[in-house]
């Protein structure tokens, strides 16, 4: 919860075809949040030329690595990364951000936007260049919101960087030495994250009561949307899918279905959230594709256990923190403590699964759940009877982000 998650590609140093339409396609699917080019070995000239060969409007999420004069010409340049070539930064850039390759650096480092911190993992684009970090001495130093993990990341590790406190993840083999499908494989993995704090999960028996709920929760800012009409049939909740979708894609909001997979993929939601009685993770990911997302729900350490080892999931819906009237077949209640025991058995046991916790939670109970070990909370009556629903999410948001 907290700092949004940053997913950071560094290109390959040297030229690649059709480099500038590849960055492109990142930036505006999603599958990157910010783009460096990291050229030394470019002239000013090439850089320039690869500027130009960006939309304008993608400049923000352009990171520079050298020739940072080139501000001058293109002041929408989203800002520049320090290293030894350029430990510089210009008066006129935006962001600045560098390197660390060791905890004593990274103490060092203040004042910056972000720093990335390597080799986290063993280099994927440099053979022999290994990590050297400790993971609990990792956790204890880097705090949360401006440390980025660079070497040997892959889509896989995020959510054990984001348990970590890490603030996003940095890719360079990963991609340079893949294709398309690696960089859906990123954005997918980076949406799970980026604005996982706060999941909506409507409480309407009809398309009507749910588009009206969904409307309110993304006007408030709400980016995770679960469509749950128990009671109604397959018609009404595609209807309600229908007419939700136009505003969740307008504003880059996820949108899942409970339980119906066929609905999930006829109605082009991002993916579908299964109960413990609903289709198994590995056949909804079969239907459904590699892209989509898969949440199943967990009271339990047996009940995480099954879901990892079947494989399929993104992540986990554990609850209910508290008795609540929207589930009719409730489980043993968890509190916080029992979300710490969980979450704790399964960073143990190398389970690095994204925990939203869900059931009966209000604004009040946020910051108690941020020191639970969740990475979101999921609320229904908090937003759908609240008598404000926009402003009720706008609360919830605020405490969220309030660190």
């Amino acid at each position: 919860m907290g700092a949004e998650w940053k997913t950071i590609v560094f290109t390959a140093p040297e030229a690649t075809e059709g480099e500038a339409r590849r960055i492109t396609m990142m930036l505006v699917c999603g599958h990157a949040d910010i783009v460096h080019l990291r050229k030394p070995g470019y002239s000013r000239r090439q850089m320039r030329d690869l500027l130009l060969e960006i939309p304008v409007e993608l400049h923000p999420q352009l990171r520079l690595h050298d020739h940072f004069d080139l501000l001058d010409e293109f002041p929408g340049v989203g800002g520049v990364h320090l290293n030894s070539r350029n430990p510089e930064a210009p008066a006129q850039a935006r962001c600045v951000s560098r390197s660390c390759h060791t905890l004593e650096e990274l103490k060092g480092a203040e004042g910056y936007d972000y720093v990335t911190l390597s080799p986290i993992y063993d280099s994927i684009s440099k053979p022999g260049y290994r990590s050297a970090f400790d993971t609990e001495r990792l956790r204890a130093a880097i705090g949360r919101g401006r440390v980025i993990a660079l070497g040997g990341v892959t889509p896989g590790r995020f959510a054990e960087l984001r348990d970590m406190g890490f603030a996003g993840a940095a890719l360079l083999g990963y991609i340079r030495e893949g294709g398309p499908e690696r960089e859906a494989a990123a954005g997918k993995a980076g949406r799970l994250l980026r604005r996982f704090g706060l999941q909506f999960v409507t409480d309407g028996r009809t398309a009507e009561e749910t588009v009206s709920q969904v409307y309110d929760a993304v006007a408030g800012g709400c980016r995770w949307v679960q469509v749950r009409m128990k009671e109604a049939d397959d018609a009404e909740v595609a209807e309600a899918l229908r007419r939700v979708r136009q505003v969740c894609s307008a504003t880059g909001t996820t949108l899942l279905v409970d339980d119906r997979v066929g609905l999930a993929a006829e109605c082009l939601s991002d993916g579908v959230h299964l109960g413990k009685e609903d289709m198994p993770a590995g056949e909804a990911r079969a239907l459904l594709g590699e892209l989509a997302i898969v949440g199943c729900t967990a009271n339990s350490e047996e009940d995480v256990r099954r879901i990892a080892d079947g494989g399929g999931a993104d992540y986990i819906g554990m609850g209910p923190y508290r008795f609540t009237t929207t589930k009719k077949r409730l489980a043993p209640v968890l509190g916080s403590d029992g979300y710490r025991r969980v979450t704790a058995w399964m960073r143990a046991n190398g389970i690095y699964l994204p925990v939203t916790a869900i059931g009966g939670i209000t604004a009040e109970d946020i910051a108690e759940l941020r020191e639970s070990g969740v990475q979101g909370v999921a609320v229904s009556g908090a937003i759908a009877h609240a008598p404000d629903r926009v402003a009720a999410t706008r609360e919830l948001l605020r405490k969220l982000n309030d660190i």
